[in-house]
């Protein structure tokens, strides 16, 4: 009789130890998805941020060119309107970066 309880226990023992090591394996693989997931965000979020740099150094260098159009076309206009001016100036400059090139 103490023989069949033994084995009797033995077997709750068992099936215990079975349900343990499910139980186990079913968290490891909770923890793989939510593990996933978070790593899986995290690199959307790093791409969404990467687009949102992209998109802003896109703007500002066309921000610049707009700038940068302008500021050729009010030259252009200033030389149409004032041209000995614009030689006089283009001329005083030529001569001054002359001068410190020659101080080297």
């Amino acid at each position: 009789m103490a023989d069949a309880a033994a084995r009797k226990d033995t077997e709750e023992l068992r099936e215990q130890m079975e349900a343990l090591r499910a139980d186990v394996s079913a968290l490891t693989e909770s923890l793989v998805r939510v593990t996933g997931n978070r790593a899986h965000d995290g690199a959307e979020a790093v791409r969404n941020a990467a687009h949102e740099g992209a998109d802003a150094v896109r703007n500002a260098a066309r921000a610049g060119q707009a700038r940068a159009e302008d500021a050729a076309a009010t030259a252009q206009d200033y030389v149409r309107e004032r041209p000995l001016a614009s030689v006089l100036v283009a001329l005083a400059v030529g001569f001054t970066i002359g001068k410190l090139l020659e101080r080297r």
